[in-house]
């Protein structure tokens, strides 16, 4: 079976990425992808941390983590032992006659030995005793009563101590966007687009932050300040946005903001999904055309975008990356730094820029139905 790590190695230089182009795209710390590339398995300080990175690495190759976190089983599997020691019959042991009758009179002689004692002991009980009176049997009862009554008040006590150690706090997030600073098991719950309350809280600190949702998602917050998608339901849209800000062995400085999951039902989106206040209006004909546009970034930034129903791409590009898109009925941006970001519409001769440095935001830009004309819109999402 081919090593798990060399096949990634290979995979990573067929792309001509360095070990430094890594690091840099997808946060992850060098001695974990050196570890990962070596088949170091016992680098890692638990096997969920192992399959996360598995997964983040995985999918920055284009690869596909659930392969990979197979291969990774099958390999774990072959390195376990047999168990051959439970094939092998354990040789029968014989004693000899004479053995089982000296066994046999030692018994007899320490039960002999056992009942003389338990005897003289009985005697010598009843020989000291002398009968107890009234007083000292009530004084005896009184005792053990209040022995009882402050063995009670100790558990009342353990257990209320127990109960406010299991007690954590519930956050609720109602707001577009949010901070919290939370320790292990406190937990944040919201509503989503089902109108179910959902939770998630931070399940582990180290050596990254671990984040569970109450639907039994999973998502590994691996670096400060970069933006990560969280699908909490389990339903296949990104719930969330969640940026790590800080975090220790205590606990974690998060922001949370709610995605905009608009539903649409044809090629044209009514323009009742666009925020009136955000509406651009890039221009305007009889017939739609071709969507095109140039995206241009001054800084380091997140992006993610869909074109038409294609499936979501998603990336960091560099200050200074181009990226041109075209589409027939409508683009879908998700951006982690806005104000980063630049629009040429060369065929409509504007240019403009996307948001405010280090604000999230996501556009929308389609063809919508205006008196019976198009209108080329852009604008962010409710």
């Amino acid at each position: 079976m081919e090593p798990l790590g060399l096949y990634l190695k290979q995979v990573r230089e067929s792309k001509k990425l360095t070990i430094d182009k890594v690091i840099e795209d997808t946060f992850i710390m060098k001695k974990f992808i050196l570890a990962i590339e070596d088949d170091d398995f016992s680098s890692f300080p638990g096997e969920a941390y192992l399959k996360g990175f598995l997964r983040n690495y995985g999918e920055y190759l284009g690869l596909d983590p659930s392969d990979l976190i197979s291969r990774y089983e099958r390999i774990k599997m072959s390195e376990t032992p047999s168990p051959t020691e439970l094939l092998i019959p354990k040789p029968k042991v014989f004693f000899s006659r004479m053995l089982l009758i000296i066994l046999a009179v030692v018994f007899a002689i320490a039960v002999i030995v056992g009942v003389g004692a338990v005897v003289m002991a009985m005697r010598t009980t009843m020989a000291n005793s002398t009968p107890k009176t009234v007083e000292e049997i009530e004084s005896e009862k009184e005792k053990a009563r209040s022995e009882k009554k402050k063995s009670l008040l100790v558990k009342e006590k353990k257990k209320d101590v127990v109960e406010a150690d299991n007690k954590s706090k519930v956050f609720t997030f109602e707001a577009e966007a949010d901070n919290f600073t939370v320790k292990k098991e406190e937990k944040i719950s919201f509503k989503l687009d089902d109108d179910k309350i959902y939770s998630i809280w931070v399940s582990e600190l180290e050596p990254t932050v671990i984040l569970e949702s109450s639907a039994g998602k999973q998502q590994f917050l691996i670096a400060n300040g970069f933006t990560n998608k969280f699908d909490v339901n389990g339903d296949g849209k990104e719930d969330l946005e969640i940026v790590l800000s800080y975090w220790t062995d205590k606990n974690a400085t998060i922001g949370l903001k709610r995605i905009a999951n608009s539903l649409w039902s044809d090629s044209s989106i009514d323009s009742e999904f666009f925020l009136p206040d955000t509406i651009e209006i890039i221009g305007e004909n009889t017939n739609k055309s071709e969507i095109s546009v140039m995206l241009s970034l001054s800084e380091m930034s997140y992006l993610k975008y869909q074109i038409d129903k294609n499936p979501e791409v998603e990336r960091t590009f560099n200050a200074g990356a181009v990226l041109e898109l075209k589409a027939n009925d409508r683009i879908l941006l998700w951006m982690s730094n806005a104000g980063a970001v630049s629009a040429d519409f060369s065929a409509y001769n504007k240019r403009m820029v996307l948001g405010e440095k280090g604000k999230v935001d996501v556009k929308i830009i389609a063809w919508t139905r205006n008196n019976g004309n198009y209108s080329l819109q852009m604008s962010s999402l409710n």
